[in-house]
């Protein structure tokens, strides 16, 4: 693992991928890297950051941070440690993702496809808030979009009381919709630009995540699995494609937008808009990071 170091490199602006040992981030770290960027990816396994990060340097800078992003502390850390690097990003793609079936809090307390899906990179990207306006970035947050259809209750926040599965995933993907419409209309008219990214199904490790195996063993049926990569899964590669335009080269219409597989505009239905709903997740969040960033 290299250690990122002062050697006078702060005046050149950082892309950061958080998720980028593995999967789509990973994808997307490699072509930032041979678009000339200096690319830091964030995991939070050592070993595996180390071999994506030697994999990665053959196409360009890249240096692997170590951080869990499902533990505030460590967020507050990196954080800090990037700016401590540099005082301008240009891009920050949130790729970062688990899928736990079954029910468990973190040390923080705080229900972990939650914390890592959505909390984590709230924290990240408000604290980052001043390098990425100075860096008129490009912020990606990659998530199952359009699932705020299902239920969504703040009011059931830190806990998540348990529940049938998949239940447990969606208020994380629920939260990135608004999330995304709040802070693009936030940074309006600063040159950042901030979109979400629905990658479809991915061929990627999350599934690995699911304690149950269910992912597993339905992925890996036999009968299954020729028909899902023939009609329905891509690969990661495929999946970057749409985040790496938006990290690079997106109009400024699309801040607020969402985007799905081959660059195309989606629509979030119900309109994750609600300013209300908008306001409360983001008290919910300053009060589950500790109220101040």
């Amino acid at each position: 693992m290299s250690t990122p170091t002062n050697d006078g490199s702060q005046a050149q602006p950082l892309s950061i991928v958080t998720g980028g040992t593995d999967g789509i981030g990973k994808e997307v770290a490699r072509e930032l890297a041979r678009q000339g960027k200096r690319v830091w990816i964030i995991g939070r396994n050592e070993a595996k950051g180390a071999a994506a990060e030697a994999e990665l340097r053959q196409a360009g800078d890249v240096r692997f941070v170590a951080a869990d992003l499902g533990v505030m502390a460590q967020v507050r850390a990196l954080s800090d440690k990037i700016l401590a690097e540099t005082d301008e990003v240009e891009s920050l793609v949130h790729s970062a993702g688990i899928l736990k079936i079954e029910h468990a809090l973190n040390s923080d307390g705080i229900e972990q496809n939650f914390a890592i899906n959505y909390l984590g990179r709230f924290l990240l990207t408000e604290r980052l808030l001043p390098a990425l306006t100075k860096g008129r970035a490009r912020v990606v947050d990659i998530a199952a979009a359009g699932m705020n259809k299902m239920v969504f209750d703040l009011d059931s926040l830190p806990g998540i009381p348990e529940l049938s599965p998949f239940k447990t995933f969606t208020p994380s993907q629920a939260a990135n919709d608004v999330w995304v419409q709040d802070l693009a209309a936030r940074v309006e008219g600063t040159g950042v630009v901030v979109t979400g990214v629905m990658p479809g199904m991915v061929e990627t490790d999350i599934r690995l995540n699911d304690a149950n195996g269910f992912l597993i063993k339905l992925t890996d049926s036999p009968l299954l699995k020729p028909l899902l990569r023939k009609f329905i899964l891509i690969s990661p590669a495929t999946a970057a494609i749409t985040p790496v335009w938006l990290a690079t080269d997106p109009p400024a219409s699309a801040n607020g937008g969402f985007f799905g597989p081959k660059k195309k505009v989606i629509t979030v239905k119900p309109d994750p808009e609600d300013p209300a709903l908008q306001q409360k997740l983001r008290e919910t969040s300053l009060r589950l990071v500790g109220g101040a960033l």
